[in-house]
């Protein structure tokens, strides 16, 4: 499992590194890595079969990536509407 997870880590690192050159928002980057890696997070325990389940077919590690992702959908809500606020204030 640990080389899945070691290519996922590789395939985001390079994702944010493409995406860090385009000059993104403030937070774009860490919403996008709580984003990606949660889900990837996802995936890979559903492969791991020595896991602690809290419901059959769903594992506690894929629950704390649910809730991983969903901070990251929150905080990316957040800044976007934040830097829309700000834009408003700018121009009035």
């Amino acid at each position: 499992m640990s080389c899945y997870e070691s290519i996922w880590n590789a395939c985001l690192l390079i994702a944010m590194l493409i995406v860090s050159r385009k000059k993104p928002k403030i937070g774009t980057l860490t919403c996008m890595y709580f984003v990606i890696y949660g889900l990837g997070r996802f995936l890979i325990e559903g492969l791991r079969a020595d896991s602690l389940y809290i419901v059959p077919g769903i594992r506690i590690s894929q629950i704390l990536s649910l809730f991983l992702i969903c901070c990251g959908i929150v905080l990316y809500v957040f800044f976007v509407r934040r830097d829309k606020n700000c834009a408003f204030r700018k121009k009035y």
